[in-house]
């Protein structure tokens, strides 16, 4: 009885010092937590602002927003909350109606407040959450399933060895149990089968979960402003902002009916942004512009010209001895044991002038008048800005010693008018999905080439004619005589003209001599090689068109690439 009053004592004067310190711990949790939300005064007034416009740059985006709310006479502490994580702050602006005054502006980000997760999100993971608390509740009648089967299990012994089983008893004995374990077992399979199927759910749920790629953010960005205000009064807001993690790339759909059509391009962009906020039944404004430019005009330094002195090249021509070497060619040949010395520039001073690179790219702003969602997370949404329809001239295009093909090309005019950057094209023609090009509308030409791939129904092939191909060799020269025929068929029901090309080798030696025996009517381009024709067929007609060309050379000389 003693030592079970000790046991008890121990207990109790454990047990007062455990509350102690738990009362401790929430005393230090509770200075510690009023220390966080020191900023955050019980006099502060928090106001919920809605997205006006946004203007999206090629990276990062100018946010909107507007709020209205009720102030008092004096000084107050305004927040607005619910913004986004990655505002710049040196970009804010507050505007405000004349009923107040502002005197300080700032954005910060509150740790201690959870952003609302998605509408996707929250829907997925509460389907997660029945589905979890469904196969727990299954699970559980599975178990008292199981408990009542081993306890008929358990009783179903025939009687001791003293006393003998009834045949009526054993019976009914086994009646019950062949219905009674039935039962059971059919109920325990159908919950196994509900089991599973939850349980496939539940993955895909998860998996769901993942794709979403929305984070439950910890964080949330305010902006705190202080005003003063000369009476009571409702005050109208407009806060401005740049915000990073934002960007878009240009993409292109180019469609065209038939090869006597106009082209139609229609410009979209792919939007991503990982703010932390989604926007919802947003306007958007896409411009090409970068407003973390540098808004500071260029100054002109002078310019002060220089004297330049040529290397000087040596080679060792024995100990300690060198001999100046003529300068060297553009391939910069160095001598063995050589070491470059330039000449003492004495006093000269050097002088370099100082240039501000900055972009130069012409600001387009594209308004959109459809209002988008665009969630955040980094997921693409397509935008689209403008839709254009062009005049083109079609023509046929083939290189028959790379392809055997001919590819169907839509020359335009007039295309700088459209305001396009580089980016990737989706082609269709007669309403097939082609494949996909680059368009890159910073070329100097005056037409700008669109491919709408290869005709299969435009047959093009280079043999080389074997009978009118020769080699020979005369005093110490070997010469090459190379004839070529290119075979033209048209399959189509209709006549149509094509732009072959081909070429001939150039010679950077002149011991190595190239002459155009045979054009076949081509116009030839000597100082690149090329040849060209335009070939008109009828429909189901085939032509052959003829060039040669001969290569000469000194025999001791190995050439190649004819």
């Amino acid at each position: 009885m003693i030592y079970g009053n000790a046991v008890e004592m121990h207990q109790e004067f454990i047990m007062s010092i455990f509350k102690l310190n738990f009362m401790k711990t929430n005393r230090v949790l509770m200075v510690v937590m009023s220390f966080l939300f020191l900023n955050v005064s019980a006099g502060d007034l928090t106001v919920s602002s809605k997205i006006k416009e946004i203007t999206v740059y090629r990276q990062n985006a100018r946010i909107s927003r507007t709020a209205s709310i009720n102030v008092p006479l004096g000084n107050s502490v305004i927040v607005f909350e619910n913004l986004e994580t990655v505002i710049q702050n040196q970009s804010l602006q507050v505007k405000m109606s004349k009923e107040a005054n502002l005197l300080t502006a700032n954005f910060r980000i509150n740790y201690l407040k959870d952003n609302k997760s998605s509408a996707d999100y929250k829907r997925i993971s509460d389907s997660l959450e029945l589905m979890t608390n469904q196969q727990t509740w299954i699970s559980n009648q599975k178990e008292v399933l199981q408990g009542e089967m081993k306890l008929i299990s358990d009783n179903t012994k025939l009687g001791s060895t003293n006393q003998g089983v009834v045949v009526a008893e054993l019976k009914a004995l086994a009646e019950y149990y062949n219905k009674r374990m039935a039962e059971l077992k059919k109920q325990y399979f159908e919950l196994s089968k509900q089991e599973s199927e939850i349980v496939k759910i539940r993955r895909r749920l998860e998996e769901q979960l993942k794709t979403i790629n929305v984070n439950k953010m910890t964080a949330s960005g305010e902006v705190v402003i202080e005003i003063t205000a000369k009476a009571a009064a409702l005050v109208n807001f407009e806060l401005n902002y740049i915000v990073s993690n934002v960007n878009w790339t240009p993409l292109y759909d180019i469609r065209s009916d038939g090869n006597d059509k106009d082209v139609v391009i229609v410009y979209k962009a792919d939007v991503r942004q990982n703010t932390g906020i989604d926007w919802k039944n947003v306007k958007i404004t896409l411009s090409t512009g970068n407003p973390n430019q540098s808004q500071s005009r260029p100054v002109l330094n002078p310019k002060y010209l220089y004297i330049y002195v040529p290397e000087v090249y040596y080679k060792s021509v024995g100990k300690d001895k060198r001999e100046a070497a003529p300068a060297p060619s553009s391939q910069n040949i160095y001598y063995d044991d050589a070491k470059p010395v330039v000449e003492d520039q004495g006093d000269l001073a050097e002088s370099y002038v100082d240039y501000n690179v900055q972009e130069n790219t012409l600001n387009i702003e594209f308004a959109v008048d459809q209002t988008y969602n665009i969630t955040t997370g980094g997921a693409s949404h397509i935008v689209t800005m403008t839709e254009n329809t062009i005049p083109a001239v079609y023509e046929y295009h083939g290189v028959p010693s790379l392809d055997k093909a001919a590819f169907l090309l839509a020359k335009i005019t007039d295309w700088s008018k459209l305001n396009l950057l580089e980016g990737t094209a989706n082609i269709f023609f007669e309403n097939t999905y082609i494949g996909q090009t680059y368009l890159n509308p910073f070329i100097t030409a005056d037409t700008m080439d669109l491919s709408f791939g290869r005709d299969e129904r435009i047959f093009l092939k280079r043999d080389k004619n074997l009978q009118e191909s020769t080699t020979t060799s005369v005093l110490g020269v070997k010469k090459h005589i190379l004839s070529y025929e290119i075979t033209v068929r048209n399959t189509k029901n209709k006549a149509i003209e094509v732009d072959i090309l081909d070429q001939i080798p150039l010679s950077n030696n002149k011991e190595i001599i190239v002459e155009l025996l045979e054009t076949g009517g081509a116009e030839y381009v000597e100082k690149t090689g090329k040849l060209s024709w335009k070939v008109k067929l009828n429909p189901n007609e085939t032509k052959v068109i003829k060039f040669k060309y001969s290569v000469k050379y000194p025999k001791n000389l190995n050439v190649q690439g004819f």
